[in-house]
């Protein structure tokens, strides 16, 4: 049995640069950076997370409740990202490409 791939039409590569593409012009705009930050403060706050975690017994899923919901600081602080990403997205639309402020 052979397996073959058509490579003569590359559709992954264009999938990957539609959304390198569709990133790039989100940070055009003025609440790209602003979410960028948000995630960013996020992802690592994740990451160290997990690296604390490293050797332990908990699960991923364990990891991820109590990072999110664990404590009530926990979840304070997940409601606090979550309006800060939702603001950062109210102002990309609201001060998007082609809009100027009052």
């Amino acid at each position: 049995m052979t397996v073959t791939q058509d490579i003569s039409t590359p559709g992954r590569l264009m999938r990957q640069a539609d959304l390198v593409n569709a990133l790039a012009a989100r940070l055009r705009g003025p609440g790209g950076y602003y979410n960028v930050g948000n995630v960013l403060g996020l992802a690592t706050a994740l990451g160290l997370q997990f690296a604390n975690a490293a050797g332990s017994t908990k699960t991923g899923a364990d990891l991820l409740f109590s990072y999110f919901v664990g404590s009530p600081q926990a979840l304070a602080f997940t409601i606090a990202t979550l309006i800060f990403l939702v603001g950062g997205e109210v102002y990309y639309r609201a001060m998007g490409p082609g809009r100027t402020s009052d």
